[in-house]
């Protein structure tokens, strides 16, 4: 697996909507490349998704903080297979996956509900969302 460590090449390429004018892009790309693990999905030696998802061993939980997939690509099951690789590590320990969504996000809220997430808190902007794997 390669590991994208430049956040603001992932942005544009994959159209993810990050608050660009309210976090440091370089900062965060840092933080993800140290403490985050990441899947990947590619075709012909090109990335087509990336999901960074964190450990928290005394929660049992893989927290994800940035799922993307080239956005001509959404829809073709890359975004699933990236969840289903997710799922995997359950045999690991792991018997949640926790999410945050904008809630204006319709789309990424719709394909979370469908993969059994559920609202867990609201907060304020976004919902909080997990899932029992």
């Amino acid at each position: 697996t390669r590991l994208v460590t430049n956040l603001t090449y992932v942005a544009i390429v994959f159209g993810q909507s990050l608050p660009i004018d309210s976090i440091d892009l370089g900062a965060y790309s840092e933080k993800l490349y140290n403490h985050a693990s990441f899947v990947t999905a590619e075709n012909n030696g090109e990335i087509i998704g990336l999901t960074a998802y964190y450990r928290n061993i005394e929660a049992c939980q893989l927290y994800i903080p940035l799922i993307c997939v080239d956005s001509f690509l959404r829809g073709c099951g890359v975004g699933s297979m990236m969840l289903s690789r997710l799922k995997e590590l359950s045999a690991d320990g792991f018997s949640s996956i926790a999410l945050e969504v904008k809630k204006t996000n319709i789309s990424a809220y719709q394909f979370y509900k469908k993969h059994g997430f559920i609202e867990k808190e609201d907060r304020g902007e976004k919902l909080l969302m997990e899932k029992t794997i």
